[in-house]
């Protein structure tokens, strides 16, 4: 072998050692049972390739004794268990494995099936309701649960040295606490001085137990189950597999999995920023996921609509109890089963996860579990607690380590963090009604898949009714017909800033707002949803109990669509040409392209506005003034440079309300007085660098620098889409016509290129925002596509219209913008 070779021999021999020592070990334990069926043991091993495959990981399965078996001699009469294996004996087994060097570090263990679990009490003194010790008189409190905290700490100390007078399983106690043992743990403690826990778990456990799931809902088919155990072991067997296959589907699928996230809350109180033991979850998801929905006084039929919905994570806050939330959902609405949830479940609510009776000798359903069992998709994960009150602060912990760790390794550094945060605490003893009864459940290897900087922006919907470039509020009403009798409108609001964006007050009725800040939803108000594309800690949030609405969500802001930062704006204005005043008593009608420095329009005069784009300086529309359109529906434009009132209302209401206000558009350049609409207006406004209130009934569609929609104001939505005659071409006419299939699809500085209906002679007219033509020319087209050089670059960077005739017909005119 010459020296090369020998080289890459050590090198490649160093790798592995490398590789090895990187290399990290779980096991699988699984009940005996269980462990003989080919089917179960098939499953766990195509799932325990499937995560060595994606992980550097060692997988081991073992068969373990089960921990209750049936009381044969309990049959005939009221079928009862007994224990068979203890916790002890099965963390002896997961202790060794831990010592022995000979293999690589273990991480975890997965327990599967009918596996011994350890039980914690806590007892609570009259006095204050915190932890009893003997001497401290008399206990009114008295809890017991399983706790598998147990098996995740190699050496600390797990001490039963106390136990209550007087006390029922799982309720109240009427004596005191007293030293001695009853075989259920009351406290634990580290190996280097003794103090409460402190940063002392080593590995990781999870457990996957469809036994009590198995069970039927009544007691009297429960009996005829056991009486009939291998039926239920059947059943076991089969929503085991079940979980199984999930997982293993998790891990190999190629299809990439939501990157949404939901949060639920039950309790019908405010939700506000301030409130950090709640609104830390959304927090933390928004940095976790592209979308966190956001619903809160949550009812059954609300809560079964939106978690078979398509998202990843579930975090749930509420009251609740093993057989159902406060919410109303319950282990009845799984049966048999459901289709879909999310793939992880933070399920925050009493019991939720107590897989065991009270007395530690049977198995129960839960609706936790159910999530697990009896979902068809989804339902792989779950962090939930096997006992009643308390819960697991700092849980922004757990989901800073999910975004780069597997569940299984956050789970275990949160456990740590957590026990180190209590040990500070005078009553540290606490820490076990707080967060011992949190437990592990399904896969300890699912991890967040979402990417946060490779997304697209979000395809929002063309009917936006009103957008507020800063802030916008509505105590009002916004209607869009078009969706409906019952249809609200949308609405943008552009406002970056921390505290503030959108409000919705009063008894204001909406649709969906799409903001950049912050969102406030008052009482009594109804919305359909609201996105706010901002990270939780950069946007204010405030949602009233009583507010009526579907969700809030908090979008990944790069998902923004850029589309709604470019307004059709004027660049100039023709300022030089605005010399003539003038004041209208009776009535007045604005000629085509000529400019007015100041015009005004008494209360006993009236308004003409025919087709054509008009400018002013300024305007004054005094109270009782009246405007009316010479052609209804057709392109009419008053562009206004400053000093803007308008109290005006038409002259006569419309009939035909869609086709007035479709036509015409008020624009407002500059920093104005606010535009006022005080009573019935037809058309659209935009006024990018002034406010816009809304006091009466207006038909249009409305762009404000701030935009407000008062109380008992009504706005109908009908878009900007006006008609033009043939001989009129106007800045705002960035329409297609309809009938025809021409459309321009390219315009830079070297090319204009474009889709022909049919073949013939085009004039390509270029104009400014002014409606000015800045290029002209005519080619013979091919019906389909053209392309056609022509020198561009002479022209300012702007927008500009790009108009298509053939013959007198013109069949395109689109607005572009040249960069």
């Amino acid at each position: 072998m010459n020296l090369f070779s020998r080289i890459s021999t050590f090198l490649c021999a160093l790798c592995v050692f490398c590789t090895a020592a990187e290399q990290r070990r779980a096991e699988i334990y699984i009940d005996e049972d269980l462990y003989k069926d080919a089917d179960i043991l098939a499953a766990a091993q195509k799932y325990a390739g499937a995560v060595e495959k994606e992980f550097n990981f060692k997988i081991d399965i073992k068969s373990f004794p089960a921990a209750l078996v049936l009381d044969s001699t309990t049959l005939s009469t009221s079928p009862k268990f007994k224990q068979k294996s203890t916790a002890a004996e099965l963390k002896a087994a997961i202790k060794e494995s831990w010592e022995d060097k000979s293999k690589a570090p273990l991480a975890g263990v997965i327990l599967i099936g009918n596996l011994p679990f350890a039980r914690m009490e806590y007892f609570a003194r009259e006095s204050d309701g915190r932890a009893a010790f003997p001497g401290d008189g008399k206990i009114t409190g008295y809890q017991v649960w399983a706790v598998d905290f147990y098996y995740m700490d190699m050496d600390g100390k797990w001490t039963d040295e106390l136990v209550g007078t007087g006390c029922v399983s799982d309720g109240a106690c009427s004596g005191e606490v007293e030293y001695g043992e009853n075989g259920i743990f009351d406290s634990h403690h580290n190996h280097f001085n003794g103090e409460l826990a402190g940063e002392d778990f080593e590995i990781w456990v999870s457990r996957v137990n469809a036994y009590g799931e198995a069970r039927d809902l009544y007691n009297n088919k429960w009996i005829e189950q056991l009486r009939n155990y291998n039926e239920y072991l059947a059943t076991v067997k089969e929503l085991t597999v079940r979980w199984l296959n999930k997982a293993y589907d998790m891990h190999v699928s190629s299809t990439p999995r939501s990157d949404k996230a939901l949060f639920t809350y039950s309790d019908p109180s405010p939700i506000y920023r301030a409130d950090y033991a709640v609104v830390s979850h959304i927090n933390d998801l928004s940095k976790m996921y592209n979308e966190v929905d956001v619903v809160h006084a949550m009812d059954r039929e609300k809560s079964l609509l939106y978690m078979v919905k398509d998202y990843d994570w579930l975090t749930h806050l509420g009251h609740g109890n093993e057989k159902s939330f406060a919410d109303g959902v319950s282990v009845n609405d799984f049966e048999p089963s459901i289709e879909s949830v999310p793939y992880l479940l933070d399920l925050f609510s009493c019991n939720i996860g107590r897989y065991s009776t009270p007395e530690g000798l049977s198995y129960d359903r839960t609706v936790g579990m159910a999530f697990l069992f009896r979902s068809l998709k989804g339902g792989v994960s779950m962090i939930a607690s096997t006992k009643m009150g308390g819960g697991y602060q700092a849980v922004d912990t757990l989901d800073k380590h999910m975004r780069t760790n597997f569940l299984g390794d956050a789970y275990v550094k949160w456990a740590n963090y957590r026990s180190l945060v209590f040990e500070s605490y005078k009553n540290a003893k606490d820490i076990y009604t707080w967060y011992y009864g949190t437990t592990l459940f399904g896969d300890p290897f699912a991890t967040i898949k979402t990417n946060r900087d490779n997304v697209k922006q979000d395809s929002m919907p063309n009917n936006i009714a009103l957008h507020a470039l800063h802030d916008f509020n509505i105590s009002g009403i916004c209607i869009d017909e078009a969706q409906g009798a019952d249809g609200f409108c949308n609405v943008i609001c552009g406002s970056t800033e921390a505290n503030y964006c959108a409000g919705i007050h009063g008894s204001a009725r909406i649709g969906s707002v799409y903001a950049k800040g912050g969102l406030v939803l008052n009482a009594e108000i109804k919305a359909q949803k609201a996105l706010i594309y901002r990270d939780y800690e950069d946007a204010e949030l405030f949602i009233s109990a009583e507010a009526d609405y579907n969700y809030v969500a908090y979008v990944n802001p790069k998902r923004w669509n850029k589309t709604f930062d470019a307004f059709d704006t004027l660049q100039t204005f023709p300022e030089n040409k605005c010399i003539e005043n003038v004041t209208v008593d009776k009535e007045f009608t604005l000629v085509d392209g000529k400019c007015i420095n100041k015009l005004t329009v008494r209360s006993t005069g009236t308004l003409v506005i025919p087709e054509g784009d008009f400018y002013a300086y300024s305007v004054t529309m005094e109270p009782g003034s009246k405007y009316k359109f010479e052609k209804p529906g057709y392109t009419s434009l008053l562009h206004v440079r400053k000093g803007f009132a308008w109290n005006a209302s038409p002259a006569k209401d419309s009939t035909d309300y869609e086709k007035a206000a479709s036509g015409f558009k008020l624009i407002v350049y500059d920093n104005a007085n606010p535009v006022d609409i005080d009573s019935l207006f037809y058309g659209s406004v935009n006024a990018p660098k002034t406010m816009l209130n809304v006091y009466g009934k207006a038909y249009g569609s409305f762009t404000g620098y701030g935009l407000a929609v008062h109380e008992n104001a009504v706005v109908y939505y009908i878009p900007f889409a006006p008609l033009s005659s043939p001989e009129h071409t106007t800045f705002a006419s960035p329409i297609t016509t309809v009938a025809h299939a021409t459309k321009v699809v390219v315009f830079n500085r070297n090319t204009i290129s474009f889709e022909a209906s049919k073949a013939g002679l085009y004039e390509i007219d270029v104009m400014d925002v002014l409606g000015q033509t800045v290029a002209s020319f005519c080619v013979n087209a091919n019906a389909g596509y053209n392309s056609v050089s022509h020198d561009f670059t002479k022209l300012k960077s702007n927008r500009y219209i790009v108009s298509l005739k053939r013959g007198k017909t013109v069949e395109s005119a689109k607005m572009v913008r040249l960069r």
